[in-house]
């Protein structure tokens, strides 16, 4: 049986150039440290066919971006990003160092220029009731269960695709990154989050091609 450490690793992230600006490509360099022997950790295991997921997401919710940069022979990864506007940006670097658990590692950036504040750019939200969504050609319905969610305790979110034209259910869905689909829930001051996947199981014999 693998033994998985719990152990907490150290996250550095820095920017290049260090003073980004909105619109304007920069790079994200990232490096995970042994918390006990100080060496940057070059082996992981692969996550939905990944080492690393990054997320970007603006303080006020309204920009998001699942990104997944690229290990250099160091150790490190790096990857160009373009932030659509000013501001403060939450990144969500998740990975699973070889022989450990899942890590989640949060990390605020904040473009150049920018004269708000953090509390300016905090999302003021409401309840969606609308739980219909269209995009595209695709109607989206999503509920949950229990009815009414409770936070600590285990709920289920459903989605039922369909054609927004016909009302016919979607049944040609392709595999991306190993799963039929993928969620990322953000509380309102992204600082709880959660990426997950459906259930149930892509068949060994499912195409794989994307």
């Amino acid at each position: 049986m693998l033994f998985r450490s719990a152990i907490e690793f150290n996250f550095e992230l820095q920017s290049v150039p260090r003073a980004i600006k909105a619109n304007e490509p920069f790079e994200v360099r990232m490096k995970v440290v042994h918390p006990e022997t100080g060496r940057i950790s070059k082996e992981f295991e692969l996550t939905h066919e990944k080492k690393l997921h990054l997320f970007v997401v603006s303080q006020d919710l309204k920009s998001f971006q699942h990104l997944h940069p690229d290990q250099n022979a160091d150790g490190s990864f790096g990857i160009k990003v373009t932030v659509p506007q000013p501001g403060y940006y939450k990144l969500f670097a998740e990975l699973v160092p070889k022989g450990g658990t899942m890590q989640v590692m949060p990390t605020t950036l904040i473009t150049a220029g920018f004269d708000g504040s953090l509390e300016s750019m905090h999302p003021k939200l409401q309840p969606d009731m609308d739980r219909t969504k269209v995009v595209d050609s695709m109607s989206v319905l999503m509920e949950n269960e229990p009815p009414a969610l409770v936070a600590g305790e285990h709920g289920v979110l459903k989605y039922d695709l369909s054609d927004a034209a016909t009302g016919k259910p979607v049944t040609d869905l392709q595999p991306y990154l190993g799963a039929w689909g993928h969620a990322f829930v953000l509380s309102e001051d992204t600082i709880e989050s959660v990426h997950s996947h459906p259930a149930e199981l892509i068949p060994p014999d499912a195409d794989l091609k994307t």
